[in-house]
């Protein structure tokens, strides 16, 4: 089953447009993998600067700024799970390619 799969690609391409496109698939998965670890650093730094920065403005905006905080961590931690997938979802998909290419 797994080799009557092409996994959205069409391989009836040449060689060099296969190349190409394996190519463009790693650029792919390298871009996610670094808006991860972004992301990852953004999910480490808020809490540390909500701490930080809790209780230096009055009463009413304190409140605000820290629930804006964690409504941004939730966005971020978005982001994270999402550009996770898209990096695993990229390298299978070139790794496929790539066996592909060289059987």
């Amino acid at each position: 089953m797994l080799d009557e799969e092409n996994f959205g690609f069409s391989l009836g391409f040449s060689d060099t447009e296969n190349k190409t496109l394996l190519q463009s698939l790693y650029k792919e998965a390298a871009g996610d993998r670094r808006d991860t670890f972004i992301s990852l650093g953004e999910l480490v730094a808020i809490p540390y600067a909500a701490e930080r920065l809790y209780q230096i403005l009055p009463e009413p905006w304190n409140n605000t700024i820290y629930s804006g905080m964690v409504l941004l961590e939730l966005v971020i931690a978005g982001v994270f799970l999402h550009s996770g997938y898209d990096w695993w979802k990229n390298s299978k998909r070139a790794s496929e390619l790539e066996k592909r290419i060289n059987s």
